[in-house]
């Protein structure tokens, strides 16, 4: 029996949260709130995000995540 292919499109914890959060609206300012970390780290994790997911932007990134199933964005009223 053959085991399930690993997702290829694959980020940290942590990179998944600032993702997450930037698919919701937020700043690198709230984020970086949010998390209690600073704007400069929110800033590698995305280029990082970038780098792992092969986007040139970080709408790219957002969005490919979203299409991985990798994060869901609310729903906005």
């Amino acid at each position: 029996m053959s085991q399930p292919s690993p997702n290829p499109l694959t980020v940290t914890k942590r990179q998944l949260e600032v993702l997450t959060l930037l698919a919701n609206g937020s700043t690198y300012k709230q984020i970086s709130l949010t998390l209690n970390i600073s704007v400069p780290s929110i800033k590698v994790h995305v280029f990082r995000a970038r780098a792992r997911l092969g986007a040139s932007t970080r709408e790219e990134a957002v969005a490919k995540a979203v299409g991985a199933g990798l994060i869901i964005m609310e729903a906005r009223a």
